[in-house]
């Protein structure tokens, strides 16, 4: 059933201030310096950018031959083989092994390729459309075109772009995309998502100067699209946003299981409730009430994959640390705060409308978002004083609304075109 619940917040006009964590594990509202997180949100241009370089494409199937890399350790840093100048004479359009990549609207898509702080990425774009959505796929970002665009393109005339990466490193994920570490410098998901900041900071500047700019973010996605917003200063230009599935990155201690807490929201409703502490991904997550579909989430800790837990690998690869590790007993490691918008974000009224959507109830494995996040992402929407919605699709699994059913998707779609108006 799709969106078996849409509970709509249009404006609210307080601002919440920021949880900061008390040596226990525990949070309460406190802020926190700028140099260890952001207790304000900065304007637009308050936060440097680092700039794009965009390269010359010779081969439109293989856009990996646009870069050389240098490969030091697990850090993989990207440059142009042939840098171009001027973005407009570098622009071409998008091929497969099949033929050209069409629009659901008819036209052939275009693309770029770029470099932006030593990581390669690409955009690739409608040549029509007025006011502009960006997506943004999970894990390292490491896709060409997403399909969810195709969705929007069917259901509006807007400009879709999709962001996407480079492999990258090897060694998180399947290709660490824009979590890739250039050198062998430790930095944080906070840092990395100065790349995809300054991309979106470029698509409003050449392609939505005076329209509406909007971005969906999957998967980890959401913290490449809604990171980039609050952590550099991007809130003037994003006039809306649809966040699918987690993880959210809102407590990373919790995230990794070194913290837990039993403060939780109802699934259905978005109510708060008492959960299960020690809840196992989502699989014994108690009741709200009577109905067996309402169920108390709280952050806890991600789902594993076979290989171990891809959210605990990208933290410590970025951070070049094993402090993101599941823990009987709580102990705090101040250090993962500097990726915790619970700790970095005080202000949470934002000029654009945001959307959640969920997929959860499915029985892992695979995955359900009641294991990938979905606690953290309730938080992350409670704590949210403007204009926002909170969509379950119960009985899925994660990413069912980004790339997998149909149905879910052209819903999800027709929220944001909706919300773009």
């Amino acid at each position: 059933m799709a969106f078996r619940l849409s509970i709509a917040i249009t404006a609210l006009a307080a601002c919440h201030s920021n949880p900061a964590a008390n040596g226990d594990g525990s949070i309460d509202s406190v802020g926190s310096d700028l140099a260890g997180g952001s207790d304000v949100l900065p304007d637009a241009g308050a936060v440097a950018l680092p700039q794009l370089q965009f390269c010359q494409v010779t081969n439109t199937v293989n856009l990996n031959a646009a870069y050389t890399t240098q490969v030091v350790g697990d850090a993989v840093a990207y440059s142009c083989a042939t840098p171009c100048s001027d973005w407009t004479t570098c622009t071409f359009g998008l091929s497969s092994a099949a033929g050209p990549t069409m629009s659901a609207r008819g036209d052939q898509m275009q693309a770029l390729a770029f470099v932006v702080d030593g990581m390669g990425g690409h955009i690739v774009f409608t040549p029509d459309g007025t006011d502009v959505v960006l997506t943004h796929a999970g894990d390292g970002g490491t896709s060409v075109f997403n399909p969810f665009d195709l969705q929007i393109q069917m259901l509006s005339d807007l400009k879709t772009v999709s962001l996407g990466w480079e492999k990258g490193t090897p060694n998180i994920l399947a290709g660490g995309g824009w979590f890739t570490r250039k050198d062998a410098t430790p930095t944080s998901t906070r840092g990395q998502a100065a790349r995809p900041a300054a991309v979106i900071q470029w698509v409003k500047d050449n392609f939505a100067q005076g329209q509406k700019l909007g971005t969906v973010g999957s998967s980890m996605g959401t913290a490449a699209t809604f990171g980039a917003h609050v952590w550099y200063g991007l809130d003037s230009i994003i006039d809306y946003q649809m966040l699918i599935g987690g993880p959210g990155f809102w407590d990373v201690n919790a995230g990794c299981g070194r913290v837990h807490t039993s403060e939780g929201h109802c699934d259905e409703d978005a109510s708060a409730c008492t959960g299960n502490a020690n809840s196992s991904y989502g699989n014994d997550d108690p009741f709200c009430g009577t109905s067996t579909t309402n169920n108390c989430r709280v952050p806890t800790v991600m789902a594993p994959t076979a290989a171990g837990s891809a959210y605990n690998s990208v933290i410590n690869y970025v951070a070049m640390t094993t402090a993101c590790v599941n823990m009987a007993n709580d102990s705090r490691d101040s250090s993962l705060d500097d990726s915790s918008l619970a700790m970095t974000v005080s202000d949470w009224n934002f000029r654009g409308r945001i959307d959640f959507v969920t997929n959860e109830g499915g029985t892992q494995p695979p995955n359900a978002d009641q294991g990938m996040g979905e606690g953290h992402m309730m938080a992350i929407y409670t704590q949210i004083q403007s204009a926002k919605s909170w969509n379950d699709n119960q009985g899925y699994h994660h990413g069912d609304s980004w790339d997998i059913d149909p149905t879910l998707m052209k819903a999800g779609a027709q929220l944001v075109v909706d919300g773009m108006k």
